[in-house]
């Protein structure tokens, strides 16, 4: 069987398809995950979770900002001149002593005094000559010198030459850190700045200011250990917590750093396998306390002159101050995923919060995320591959996709979890649409096989809907349910007296032309043309659940339709140029002069029969000329029912199988298809070459589409039809005569209601046997 061949070639194409691109495009996107090659996309889909799907999670209230801002700048500039201040009356003795006195625990600078206070030439020769240090550095120096809180920064640089520190910090600022756990390779700093020497060897503490972009030039991760020299640093961040907690060990085990504070308290801390601390960024910078230095140092002359002051001290207790610039113009600007311009300070704070506030985001491990990779692959390329349906697997493809983003999201904003999207997004709709332009390819080979075997009996639109729903047909012949169809045009052999072979091919070319396209608009397969006659069926080769209902609406449409045609040819006129179309030289009386068609043209009326059964269809034939057609009892009940019907003097005639039949409507009830339908009893009857009788109808109009004559016509008719059978011949006659007198076709050679007058006038004289019911036998085709 052809179509059989074809549905498994295109099954087994199909499978080794799936299994090569699935095969090819997991390696590679595997490749590409794990050489972080969609490193930046992910990183900026990271930041769009936290612009709009951020946690709304406070910061922590242990941390206080003392801000060097714009308005500092511009208001201590009237005294002081521009940035930098005097670093021992304003920053040491009016900023930093005030909020010494408040007992906080941990005064941390964000800001690298890494040379001498600037002065004149001659000032720095001769603290040069004297081995001496401005007096504004010395208070600095002095201070810091004698507080445990206080740590100054330094920055590490990832390039440059190595160097050492010096001996003289075994303080604080080296770590001992248990780091035989774990499987963090750190990257090496060897170059780094530090304050200038004299600050350098006598504070107390030290930690790296140090905060690495990503490759687009973001800050979104945080280096809480620093390592140089075979040594661990800390951050600013660490240091803050080192302080407040009093932290005595540093652990790392495995991607988990552990801090041993007092009382046997633990802080664990979630790093990634580069050793990084992921920084869940909270929303507004606002939410953090910031208060800018100016207030402070206001405050401090308040309390100096016995004044309320504007900030109390007490408030700095047990705190962790960071003193740092938010100002543009001091450079300490990064761009983080919440905002462009975003101060430096809060990067740390940020990360100090977060550990504070156990306020952590979590990836899905490696693993994890290759597990939802592949998935995606095999999901979305097997949907796309094998659904028939291209809106559904449109649906599930669009669905799986966007349900993947939304979980993501889910995911990030209510359990802080950062479920990798980028890859598996690319990985998503590489699939999506490889799978589509292989079936683009496949199928186009497959649609064109349905044209070469349907395309000259099937409407386009069916050829479309068996392609797009792969339904291939059974050739070679199956049975089914279907329903058949035939039309003859009524005493056509007229025709061919009356019109030349040209002629006659020109009217059947535009009648034969306007029923076909009915009949394939409402999904009919046309078997095949016997000269005026339309010969086909409803129902094959791809099944309609409602095939006699479709057959009857094309009947109607058919018999408006020629209604139609007659009226235009009825009023055609030949051409100017054109010579005589009467070449046969009828009379007037059936050819007036002038007009293109002979009047029996303008009366043309077709016969239709329909029935629904059993039948036998598929590719009949030999091996080299097929066709694709019917055969059985009820195909040729449907023929003898369309010759039958002249004998009613109807044109549209339809069995009891067709009108009983049944079918589910849109809501899936039961329907049966006269319930669609304006119609009259004919006859119960036995054609030629039949024992059984069969119910008969005449098909009017769709329901509710009768003319209020025809409404009239039967109810006359079927009272009278209802006398008939009840065998009351007289009172029959009077209502079949009221009903004849509005018949619907009374030019024809007979009606339905003058058929059944002269039964009752037989019957009257030749009585029906006992056992009657009603059964006529046709003695003609």
């Amino acid at each position: 069987n052809m179509a059989k061949k074809k549905k498994s070639r295109l099954l087994n194409d199909k499978t080794t398809f799936s299994f090569v691109f699935i095969t090819i495009l997991t390696a590679i996107i595997l490749f590409a995950f794990f050489f972080n090659i969609f490193e930046i996309f992910e990183n900026k889909i990271i930041d769009f979770r936290f612009k709009y799907f951020n946690q709304n999670k406070k910061p922590s209230k242990d941390l206080v900002f003392i801000n060097i801002d714009d308005e500092s700048l511009t208001e201590l500039s009237k005294i002081y001149g521009t940035w930098p201040w005097p670093r021992g009356t304003v920053i040491t003795q009016s900023i930093m002593d005030y909020i010494l006195i408040g007992s906080p625990a941990a005064f941390l600078f964000d800001i690298i005094y890494s040379e001498y206070s600037p002065g004149n030439f001659d000032d720095f020769i001769y603290y040069k000559e004297n081995n001496l240090i401005p007096e504004e550095d010395r208070i600095l120096v002095d201070q810091s010198s004698i507080y445990n809180t206080v740590s100054h920064g330094v920055r590490f640089y990832g390039t440059g030459e190595k160097d050492d520190m010096p001996a003289f910090t075994e303080n604080n600022f080296s770590l001992s850190i248990n780091d035989t756990k774990s499987n963090i390779k750190f990257h090496d700093y060897p170059g780094f700045l530090s304050p200038f020497p004299e600050l350098f060897e006598e504070s107390k503490n030290f930690h790296s200011v140090t905060c690495e972009d990503d490759l687009d030039g973001v800050t979104r991760k945080y280096q809480l250990l620093i390592h140089h020299n075979n040594k661990y640093y800390p951050s600013l961040a660490l240091e803050g917590l080192i302080l407040k907690y009093h932290v005595h060990e540093l652990i790392l085990n495995g991607r988990t750093l552990i801090l041993k504070c007092k009382n046997d308290k633990e802080i664990r801390v979630p790093l990634d396998e580069n050793g990084d601390f992921q920084i869940n960024f909270y929303k507004d910078t606002l939410d953090f306390e910031n208060i800018n230095a100016t207030a402070i140092i206001a405050s401090q002359a308040q309390l100096f002159n016995g004044e309320d002051p504007l900030i109390s001290f007490e408030e700095f207790q047990d705190k962790i101050i960071i003193f740092g610039a938010s100002a543009l113009g001091l450079k300490d600007i990064k761009t983080s995923p919440v905002a462009k311009n975003y101060a430096g300070p809060f990067i740390h704070m940020n990360t100090m919060s977060n550990i504070i506030e156990q306020h952590y985001i979590k990836r899905v491990p490696r693993w994890g995320a290759v597990i939802i990779i592949i998935f995606s692959i095999l999901m979305i390329v097997l949907t796309t591959t094998f659904l028939k349906k291209k809106y559904i697997k449109n649906i599930l493809g669009s669905s799986y996709i966007l349900l993947h983003i939304l979980l993501t999201m889910i995911f990030f904003k209510y359990f802080g979890i950062i479920l990798e999207l980028a890859t598996t997004l690319t990985a998503s709709v590489i699939s999506y649409f490889g799978a589509l332009i292989f079936l683009s390819l496949t199928e186009e080979k497959d649609k064109k096989f349905l044209k070469e075997t349907f395309g000259s009996y099937l409407a386009p639109e069916l050829i479309d809907d068996m392609f797009s729903n792969k339904t291939m047909p059974e050739l070679g012949g199956e049975s089914r349910q279907i329903t058949a169809y035939f039309t003859d045009i009524q005493s056509f052999s007229t025709f061919s007296e009356k019109l030349t072979a040209v002629q006659l091919v020109e009217l059947l070319n535009e009648y034969l032309s306007a029923m076909t396209d009915i009949l394939l608009k409402h999904k009919g397969t046309l078997d095949k043309y016997e000269g005026d006659a339309i010969i086909a069926f409803i129902g094959a080769p791809i099944r309609v659940e409602d095939h006699p209902l479709r057959a009857c609406q094309i009947a109607v449409s058919m018999q408006n339709k020629l209604l139609k045609l007659r009226k235009k040819w009825s009023s055609e006129k030949q051409l100017e140029n054109e010579s005589n179309r009467n070449t046969k030289n009828m009379p007037t009386e059936e050819w007036t002069l002038g007009y293109k068609w002979p009047k029996v043209v303008h009366q043309m009326k077709m016969r239709i029969g329909i029935n629904t059964g059993e039948i036998v269809v598929g590719n009949m034939g030999s091996a080299v000329r097929m066709n694709y057609t019917m055969m059985g009892d009820s195909v040729n009940l449907a023929a003898r029912l369309e010759a039958g019907a002249k004998q009613y003097g109807v044109y549209t005639i339809a069995s009891e199988f067709t009108m009983n039949y049944e079918f589910p409507d849109e809501n899936g009830n039961m329907r049966k298809v006269k319930e669609f339908l304006d119609f009259r009893y004919i006859d119960k009857i036995i054609v030629v070459g039949k024992s059984e009788p069969v119910k008969v109808y005449e098909v009017v109009a769709m329901k509710g589409e009768a003319t209020q004559k025809e409404q009239e016509l039967f109810k006359f008719y079927n009272e009278g039809i209802k006398l008939y059978l009840s065998r009351k011949w007289d009172n029959a006659i009077l209502k079949l005569k009221d009903a004849l007198k509005i018949e619907r076709v009374p030019d024809g050679k007979t009606t339905p209601s003058e058929v059944y007058i002269k039964r009752c006038l037989h019957f009257k004289k030749n009585p029906p046997p006992a056992n009657w019911d009603g059964t006529w036998v046709l003695t003609s085709k």
